[in-house]
């Protein structure tokens, strides 16, 4: 089977990487697919890396970048903050906050900006 004209929404740096990589590697018509990660602002790295927001959001964006061109797929970083950042809790409270409606708005801005053309599989 090949996978062509996907869009891979990832939360998360890494997400897709981790979840479907090795479907991917074999298994996409790279010319034709394309990885969006939503939540491209981190602080979240190694604990014992510098813990930064520049340099923790610059480290795991090189990560999704060479994720991106080792399967030639199109890459965009929407830029948004991760659970933390943008709410100065952890991510365990997230269940307890409950949904965010302002951020799932930005969100589906953000997508409609991207100009998605893609078959749902």
């Amino acid at each position: 089977m090949e996978i062509a004209n996907a869009v891979m929404l990832a939360p998360h740096f890494d997400d897709v990487a981790l979840s479907l990589g090795s479907l991917l590697g074999s298994a996409i018509d790279p010319k034709s697919c394309r990885l969006i990660t939503v939540h491209s602002t981190t602080d979240w790295v190694s604990p014992t890396d510098e813990r930064s927001r520049s340099y923790a959001s610059s480290l795991r964006a090189a990560e999704d970048v060479s994720f991106a061109k080792s399967l030639k797929l199109s890459l965009t970083h929407l830029g948004m903050e991760d659970f933390p950042l943008r709410t100065g809790m952890m991510p365990t409270e997230a269940f307890e906050r409950g949904r965010d409606h302002d951020h799932e708005e930005n969100i589906a801005d953000a997508l409609l900006s991207c100009d998605i053309r893609a078959e749902v599989i």
